[in-house]
């Protein structure tokens, strides 16, 4: 079959053209291309291969990508926040932090191994010092209601770094501790859908990627007790472009695969990540517990939405039998 003559142009082209094209082009503009002949789909797999590579965002905060992959594995750790956010939508935000999450036993190897990379602790209540930084071996011992969450303590660092344009930026990072698995923090615990993406030692995943990044929709599923918090976090997100759904009945909820869901399914936009962290795969302080967590996405006609939500991020099975059976 010949060629067409957007083909023939790509193919001619340099490579700094191609990815300026497709770097311009949305997300289902590129899946319509790969689907369109082989030819456009190698060129879309030789782009997303560059486009949705990590390291050079690493590169942005640390002088050694690979050994920070490692200290992901070690610690069995997640980024999430608007770090990734960016990663998937290959974006950049002025002023973002990164943000790992990971239980306690890892926090001290992750703050340490910061303070190797030329991190400062910022001083203050979430400062990283002698006195602070057990808070949250403390607090994960100490007797914790539900109403506590899940979260045990924030430790922010940050260090001046020279870009290749020549300009000084501060870069932040924050190590959040929480008492469960990282992943059932970011479902169970984060505001809203745009936020519940995450990167690993080997792998990317969006949880709700066509609401997040195809139709700019963040369904809030939690909110946290300060109205303050509410104001921030959603005029930050709407600056960001995003149609934030709150209360309400709207078919909107209809566009979300609801029920019951596992975290890599096939509603989840999933990346494997080139290279192999170590040798043998390696073994984390908690055995590399699985991120294929199941849970539910449950909408307010079941009858456990909290207040100002459209959605409830749940425990497989567990609210379901809650709304259908009250006590």
């Amino acid at each position: 079959m010949d060629l067409s003559p957007f083909e023939t142009f790509l193919l001619r082209t340099s490579s700094a053209v191609v990815c300026r094209i497709f770097q311009q082009s949305d997300i289902m503009t590129l899946v319509a291309l790969s689907r369109a002949s082989r030819t456009l789909h190698a060129i879309h797999l030789w782009f997303a291969e560059k486009a949705w590579d990590p390291s050079w965002r690493y590169r942005q905060y640390f002088v050694h990508v690979q050994a920070f992959r490692r200290m992901l594995r070690q610690c069995d750790a997640l980024i999430s926040g608007s770090f990734v956010l960016q990663f998937f939508d290959r974006r950049r935000y002025v002023n973002s932090d990164l943000d790992i999450f990971l239980r306690s036993a890892g926090a001290n190897d992750m703050c340490n191994w910061l303070k190797k990379e030329g991190y400062k602790a910022v001083d203050g209540v979430v400062g990283y010092n002698q006195a602070s930084r057990s808070q949250h071996v403390v607090r994960a011992v100490a007797s914790r209601g539900p109403e506590h969450g899940s979260l045990l303590g924030v430790y922010t660092f940050q260090r001046l770094v020279a870009t290749a344009g020549g300009h000084v930026e501060l870069m932040r990072v924050q190590v959040i501790v929480v008492d469960t698995s990282p992943i059932e923090h970011i479902l169970f615990e984060f505001h809203s859908t745009a936020v519940m993406n995450f990167l690993s030692a080997d792998e990317a995943i969006s949880v709700f990627p066509l609401a997040t990044f195809r139709d700019r929709t963040s369904f809030i599923s939690h909110l946290p007790s300060s109205a303050d918090k509410h104001y921030a976090w959603k005029r930050k997100y709407r600056k960001r472009g995003f149609n934030l759904v709150g209360e309400s009945t709207s078919d909107r909820v209809s566009h979300l695969p609801l029920g019951f869901r596992t975290v890599g399914d096939k509603y989840c936009w999933s990346i494997k990540l080139r290279g192999s962290v170590l040798p043998d795969g390696g073994r984390g302080y908690y055995n590399n517990p699985s991120v294929r967590l199941p849970f539910d996405v449950l909408s307010a006609d079941m009858g456990a939405v909290s207040e100002g939500c459209s959605i409830k991020i749940a425990e497989p099975y567990l609210w379901r039998c809650v709304a259908c059976n009250p006590f």
